[in-house]
């Protein structure tokens, strides 16, 4: 693959500038909003809001707005107030190393604000690491802690302790079932049951309503593994971060999925 550097500054350059903008067009957006002056460290995330970049570039509110609705169609974007994220991005620029990627956490933490999208930006880059070697992993699932602090609580739909990692446990794994005892006046224990989570249940009925609303994608895909990343991108997409490879695998072993994909 082929690639091209491209100054930052070429936008505040005023012999560009004084070509003139294009008319509204979702190619030039795409283009603009992969090489913004206000882009972060992390690849295809930006601190702007597309109001400025209507104003910024003379488009209409109306036209600028179909741009994004086709870029969104196409998965090409998505935005929460103030911030803007490519998703695909990442793939095109790659951590040539795991300092690269403490940078990455370090915006994470620091300067994209508390948001759903932020959420769904960090299961992505989970997710894009997890092909890589594991001082990368890690680079990224170390999270900051500011001197002084006490660090950050954990996420109930984390399922797990606040280490930095977005299934909860080192190991990706769910949290053990916890055993609920009932006891009598007297203090005998009358019976004990085992449940799971609070959190790992919401997460379990959570993640089978999306399988049931995507039966199709599932249906389509030839092999049980790529069923299994089907639905951990789609859970990515729906920000949905107290999953794992166990809890997907259960919803994709449940009777009212695998009988709809016709498993065995």
């Amino acid at each position: 693959m082929r690639y091209a550097k491209v100054s930052l500054r070429l936008w505040n350059d005023q012999r560009f500038r004084n070509l003139g903008a294009p008319p509204p067009n979702a190619q030039f957006l795409f283009f603009y909003l992969m090489t913004s002056p206000l882009r972060t460290l992390i690849p295809g995330v930006n601190r702007e809001d597309f109001s400025t970049v209507f104003q910024h570039f003379g488009w209409s509110a109306r036209s600028g707005w179909a741009q994004v609705a086709a870029l969104e169609e196409q998965r090409m974007v998505t935005h929460e107030d103030g911030l803007i994220w490519l998703p695909n991005a990442l793939s095109h620029n790659r951590p040539a190393n795991p300092n690269v990627v403490v940078g990455w956490r370090k915006t994470f933490d620091g300067e994209l604000p508390e948001c759903e999208l932020r959420d769904q930006i960090g299961v992505g880059i989970t997710l894009f690491l997890r092909d890589f070697d594991p001082p990368f992993r890690q680079a990224f699932a170390a999270r900051r802690r500011a001197k002084g602090r006490r660090p950050p609580a954990a996420d109930p739909e984390a399922n797990g302790s606040p280490n930095g990692s977005p299934n909860g446990s080192g190991n990706g794994s769910l949290n053990a079932p916890r055993t609920v005892r009932r006891i009598t006046s007297n203090s005998k224990i009358k019976r004990s049951v085992q449940t799971p989570a609070a959190g790992a249940a919401g997460s379990f009925w959570r993640v089978l309503r999306l399988a049931q609303a995507h039966l199709p994608d599932l249906k389509a895909e030839p092999t049980e593994g790529d069923r299994m990343e089907v639905l951990k991108t789609i859970c990515a997409k729906h920000g949905i971060l107290g999953y794992s490879g166990n809890l997907c695998g259960r919803v994709l072993s449940d009777a009212r999925i695998a009988g709809q994909i016709g498993r065995r």
